[in-house]
């Protein structure tokens, strides 16, 4: 551990605690900072277990007071370039402004467990038999946890590390030992390795006489397979030969070996190696969140499960891949580096890894809604629902992922009474089987079939209809640029069946709704005070009521223009007395208080106080005492004293709930002689 690097970002006294996992294996450690170049950490260097496919996961946590966290980020890194001689040091960016890094200085060393000494004779000999726990030996297979389950043993340099040695010999007649995938031809397989003896003189018949003896009561304790002892002993030979200096040795001819052909396996595309690259990354970054919530929520649980059945699966496709590519052939080729020879990690279907990420995406955003603290929660809820939803959608992809059918998507049972949006997905795909399209494709197909109907209806809007219409479907409300991101099946048909008031509902409907929603919103945000009118008597429409109307109703209370006020408070009175309208009203304004704006804020307190809506006098204490802004504290508080005595008793009691607050700070006094001006 280095420390943390940020410029501007780190201050005196915060603390922070990093959690690095790589595989099975956890490394956590808390530290602080003292100044820009002093920090304290309770744990400086850990040792781990290399693994060949794993990705080192880095979480940075900001710890504050009374227990509360914040994340600051949540990585992964490869670890291809980190296996060298020297030490590597690795600066990673926390943050997507890279305004903080982390700096850690990694060193690989795969002789750990071995007692090399270039003294030659039986003892290196019996020594080299030992095997290094931390690079050869795979993982038990008794481990039963997830985490577990999910890594697997680097075994593999250290043939090439020994091969390479043995290679610098310029009188060594052995062929070469190398992994290869070559799709130029057909690859030629070996028996497996067998130990040929070199041809020593007679002054060395007692050191081997010595060697095998130590061999066979060295059987007892380290049992080996053939094709071990032949590795073993190869490596013995190769290194003692280095290390006694290139003595140059005759050796017998090599036996011929028999040779097998068989055909190559097709390498994955450069295509199917993104997608591979996002889906773990996203899988990860997502499971790694869900550490923060597990266990809180009943309603996860499923969801848990899911990400963990995902993982295993992801796993255990890219283990038999992986497994393609650790066959022994004879050839003279250097082995690939390239990205040609990186396992894969997919679910089975190439369908499925496409369509599964921008879902897992959108849990990762759903996620950041939850752990409110206080009565706001609302959008807690609500992300809670979405959050079941996703978890439904995910667990049919891995399904399909995992299954050897063939994904015919006329057959869904979500399409069966749709008939008209299987159309219009058809079209978008271009005939072709496809779960997921871009934005823009999807954009354009959606205009090119319902604009000519919204620019014969609201003129005004058919610019931002469409692209208000793509988001919403998408799912993600603060990205302002959504052209370039992906979006599935399954996005189109969760919007269509939650915007919908029947099932047989007509798509086109549905976009004339939110044409009519967008043209009601855009006039109340007139500067034109007889079309703001004429929108507010519109709203009288079940139809036409939906957030972002009685969002830019509410902003009409605080309006300059007097006759505005009053009819935007005459029309949210009107609300209050018609039941089905009043409840989607007061789940609107309540979600409204949890805005980051602060318009919004105090304009949704003071639509609720004139709705006289008693259910919300947890919420207006709870901003009156804790709301940042002045404004919406001074809403909050007119608000409570209008909804009769229960509102008078709440504010009395967040009031004192203040004081006591204000009273048990701290006051640090610079000048004693001013003591009474401070006071």
């Amino acid at each position: 551990m280095k420390g943390l690097l940020g410029f501007a970002r780190l201050r005196s006294g915060d603390h922070y605690e990093v959690i690095i996992r790589y595989g099975n294996q956890k490394w956590k450690m808390k530290g602080s900072v003292k100044s820009a170049f002093d920090q304290t950490w309770d744990s400086m260097e850990k040792s781990m277990q290399p693994l060949l496919s794993d990705l080192i996961n880095i979480k940075v946590t900001e710890v504050k007071i009374l227990g509360k966290h914040s994340l600051v980020g949540n990585v992964s890194c490869e670890t291809k370039d980190l296996f060298k001689v020297d030490p590597q040091n690795l600066l990673v960016d926390l943050n997507d402004l890279a305004t903080l890094k982390l700096s850690l200085q990694i060193t690989w060393s795969p002789f750990d467990g071995y007692e090399m000494t270039p003294s030659g004779g039986s003892s290196f000999a019996s020594n080299s038999r030992l095997r290094s726990k931390s690079v050869i030996e795979r993982p038990s297979s008794s481990l039963a946890s997830p985490r577990n389950r999910l890594s697997t043993a680097f075994t593999r340099p250290m043939s090439v590390i020994y091969q390479s040695s043995a290679n610098s010999n310029s009188n060594n007649n052995h062929r070469p030992i190398t992994s290869q995938n070559s799709l130029n031809g057909p690859i030629r397989i070996s028996e497996p390795l067998k130990y040929y003896p070199i041809a020593e003189d007679s002054s060395s018949t007692d050191e081997n006489r010595n060697k095998k003896s130590n061999q066979a009561d060295n059987d007892d304790v380290f049992p080996h397979s053939k094709e071990e002892e032949a590795f073993l002993a190869a490596i013995s030979r190769n290194v003692k030969r280095t290390l006694e200096g290139n003595v140059e040795t005759p050796l017998s001819p090599p036996v011929p070996i028999p040779e097998v052909i068989i055909t190559p396996k097709k390498q994955a595309s450069y295509h199917e190696r993104c997608i591979s690259k996002a889906l773990i990354t996203v899988a990860t970054n997502v499971n790694f969140a869900m550490d923060d919530y597990r266990g809180r929520y009943d309603d996860l649980r499923h969801l848990e499960d899911v990400l963990i059945r995902l993982l295993l699966t992801l796993k255990k496709k890219q283990k038999d891949v992986k497994t393609d590519g650790f066959q022994v052939v004879s050839s003279d080729e250097e082995e690939s580096k390239g990205d040609a020879d990186k396992p894969i990690y997919t679910t089975g279907k190439l369908i499925a890894d496409e369509a599964l990420i921008p879902h897992l995406e959108l849990v990762e955003y759903l996620l950041k809604d939850l752990g409110q603290f206080g009565p706001l929660k609302v959008k807690e809820i609500l992300a809670l629902d979405k959050l079941n939803r996703q978890c439904d959608v995910i667990e049919r992809l891995l399904d399909i992922g995992t299954s050897d059918d063939d994904v015919i998507i006329e057959e869904f049972e979500e399409l069966e009474d749709r008939r008209d949006l299987f159309e219009m997905w058809r079209s978008c795909c271009d005939g072709r089987t496809a779960l997921c399209v871009s934005v823009r494709t999807l954009r354009l197909e959606l205009k090119s079939e319902h604009g000519r109907e919204v620019r014969t209806k609201h003129t005004d809007v058919v610019d931002i209809v469409f692209p208000e219409l793509v988001k919403r479907i998408f799912g993600r409300p603060d990205l302002s640029d959504i052209e370039t991101k992906t979006v599935t099946l399954f996005h189109v048909i969760d919007y269509v069946n939650e915007a919908s008031d029947s099932v047989h509902e007509d798509f086109g409907k549905l976009v004339d709704k939110l044409a009519l929603e967008l043209f009601i919103t855009t006039t109340l945000s007139s500067s034109n005070r007889d079309l703001v009118l004429v929108a507010i008597k519109r709203l009288s429409s079940l139809l036409a009521l939906r957030l972002s109307n009685l969002r830019a109703l509410s902003h009409l209370v605080l309006d300059a223009d007097t006759m505005i006020r009053s009819a935007a408070a005459a029309h949210i009175k009107h609300i209050a007395t018609e039941e089905p309208m009043k409840e989607k009203a007061l789940v609107s304004y309540a979600e409204l208080l949890e805005s980051p704006q602060k318009r919004d804020r105090q304009c949704a307190c003071i639509a609720l106080g004139f709705m006289k809506e008693k259910k919300c006098i947890p919420q207006m204490a709870y901003l009156f005492t804790c709301d940042p802004e002045k404004e919406v504290r001074e809403a909050a508080s007119t608000v409570l004293l209008s909804l009769g005595e229960e509102g008078e008793k709440a504010r009395e009691a967040a009031s004192s709930t203040l004081l006591m607050q204000t009273m048990t700070q701290q006051v640090s006094i610079s000048n004693p002689a001013r003591m009474g001006t401070a006071l």
